[in-house]
């Protein structure tokens, strides 16, 4: 074999080596790029949100039906568009003073700056079964939504709204 075949060989085996690397590579980063899809989907919270009434009263839950944990970073009850601030004016505002619930009558939590496990329930607002209620709920009417900024352990975040019919994704939660 001659040096010029031998140089052509070389040549083509090198160019055919490279070519090999590059299809490798991106072949990986395929892989690498679906694995953190994968990652993501395997750690994924959905906040549901939610009003109901059942033998306990009215409610308003927030529920984690993803498979991930839930960061949570703000809950906000809105009346109209402005945020509720104070439960006991709030129900105060909507019943008037002979049928408002007293603070240790109803229940109330807020999972802001929390960790809200998957297929954990978080009851934000409930009062019990009674005349009352009925009214209350009357009152209230399509005038409330509840608002919440959370996000994954991958720092993937959404916002989640009582009047939406899911999440919306963010930049972050402020």
């Amino acid at each position: 074999m001659s040096d010029k075949q031998s140089s052509r060989l070389n040549l083509a085996t090198s160019l055919v080596a490279i070519a090999i690397s590059i299809v490798a590579m991106l072949v990986s980063l395929v892989e690498v790029s679906a694995m953190r899809t994968q990652q993501r989907a395997e750690v994924w919270p959905y906040i549901d949100l939610a009003t109901g009434y059942n033998s306990d009263g009215f409610y308003l839950r927030l529920e984690n039906k993803g498979v991930g944990p839930a960061l949570m970073h703000e809950v906000q009850l809105f009346r109209g568009s402005e945020p509720v601030t104070d439960l006991d004016a709030f129900v105060l505002d909507v019943v008037g003073p002979d049928d408002a619930f007293s603070y240790d009558t109803y229940l109330s939590s807020n999972p802001s700056n929390s960790v809200v496990a998957p297929g954990e329930v978080s009851t934000l607002f409930g009062v019990p079964w009674e005349p009352r209620t009925r009214r209350f709920v009357e009152n209230v009417g399509t005038d409330i939504d509840v608002t919440a900024c959370y996000c994954s352990i991958h720092e993937d975040c959404w916002r989640a709204s009582l009047l939406a019919s899911r999440p919306e994704p963010v930049d972050r939660c402020d």
